[in-house]
């Protein structure tokens, strides 16, 4: 194949390569063929591929401005930075990025600013981005061919310390005076959906309180209703995080936009001090719009009655197919799970049957738009496990 472009993480000779017409709700067009995302392409379109509300706004937002200096002030600005602080329920302040990586750097370098330390304690099996800083403290095979920074520390997984008793080892043999934050995605997303156990968080909690190490949360796949509730970290009630990284579904991936929380005592020591961070498109008037009605779309009764329908429509159809000779094990929380398959199944057969979903291995990511309607989840799932069977007589 040549195109004048690159594909992302593919040889470019023989790159995943999908085509697209057309969008619908919950579809896409490729190749006159109706294609169900079930992955929410990757798990930014949480809201659909077409959303009329975020599409409405964006437009309204064109007429009055649609770019603005990173210094500008506005109403949107302030209005949407206040609504995000108030669904995170923390005191503190955001800082606006374009997306997951670049709040993974931003978040490392205030750390370092503010503790005077270097080092970054990170899982093994995780990703927080493509940019130099993001990808060295990822740990999947992303990491493995450029060359990331030093200063990273690995820390066990939370599936093979799920009291949190070697990672406090590994942080204290160490030294715990050198260590300036964990950076953890709260809840695994394309790794595997992992949800660490209570007391790993506890332990980690406890060595952040402990030894004054920061807490950078990445919440860029678990954020805004993906879990269940607003944000990740709200399962765990005693996480007091310093950052917490935001972007994919904060525009329902109608716009590129992130951004950090940072808490109030890291916050203040810039008051009187130079903020060494800035990007030319900060807090961008569109996509605060775009923001703006994710904010107002997930805190809607109507859509709030529809999402535990839809959950527990999901989880009662995984429960069922965990039964299925196929399936090794499930891992599900929210409307976001990972099932793993005996057999490992090629992305161009659920696209030859219409489905596009998330594939790793053997493993299946499903993470369905969250303002899915019942019986389209139903009616596509139960098509899916059809799929699968069908693939696995054939072998």
């Amino acid at each position: 194949m040549n195109k004048p472009y690159f594909f992302t993480w593919s040889p470019q000779s023989n790159p995943i390569n999908i085509e697209i017409d057309k969008s619908l709700k919950h579809h896409f067009i490729s190749k006159n063929k109706k294609v169900f995302d079930f992955s929410s392409i990757s798990f930014q379109a949480s809201f659909g591929l077409r959303n009329p509300t975020i599409t409405k706004s964006i437009k309204s937002q064109m007429k009055e401005f649609s770019i603005s200096s990173p210094k500008n002030t506005f109403k949107l600005k302030e209005d949407v930075s206040y609504e995000i602080l108030k669904l995170l329920k923390l005191k503190g302040k955001i800082f606006y990025t374009l997306s997951g990586a670049e709040g993974i750097e931003n978040a490392i370098k205030v750390s370092r600013l503010t503790t005077n330390r270097k080092v970054i304690a990170c899982r093994k099996n995780s990703y927080h981005g493509a940019t130099l800083g993001a990808i060295s403290c990822s740990g999947d095979w992303r990491n493995k061919s450029v060359y990331t920074t030093k200063d990273i520390l690995r820390i066990p997984e939370p599936t093979d310390d799920p009291t949190g008793i070697k990672t406090t080892e590994v942080v204290e043999n160490f030294g715990p005076e050198k260590i300036s934050a964990f950076c953890l995605e709260t809840i695994t997303g394309g790794n595997g959906i992992i949800i660490p156990s209570i007391k790993w968080w506890k332990a980690v909690s406890k060595l952040c309180t402990k030894y004054k190490i920061h807490l950078i949360l990445d919440e860029v796949v678990c954020g805004f209703g993906r879990t269940g509730k607003d944000f990740g970290f709200q399962h765990f009630k005693f996480l007091k995080p310093n950052f917490i990284v935001l972007a994919k579904a904060m525009t329902g991936g109608f716009f590129p936009l992130g951004c950090i929380f940072i808490d109030q005592n890291i916050s203040i020591k810039f008051n009187k001090t130079i903020l060494p961070c800035g990007l030319t498109n900060y807090a961008h008037p569109l996509g605060l719009a775009a923001t703006r009605s994710v904010l107002h779309i997930i805190q809607e009764k109507d859509y709030k009655v529809n999402y535990k329908i839809i959950e527990n429509t999901f989880h009662e159809l995984l429960n069922n197919y965990l039964k299925n000779q196929n399936v090794l094990s499930i891992r599900k929380i929210g409307l976001m799970c990972a099932i793993d398959l005996k057999y490992a199944i090629p992305q161009n057969y659920f696209l030859d049957n219409n489905f596009y979903i998330y594939i790793k291995k053997n493993m299946i990511i499903l993470m369905p738009h969250l303002n899915i309607k019942q019986s389209l989840l139903r009616k596509e799932f139960n098509r899916l496990i059809k799929v699968i069977d069908n693939y696995v007589k054939d072998i």
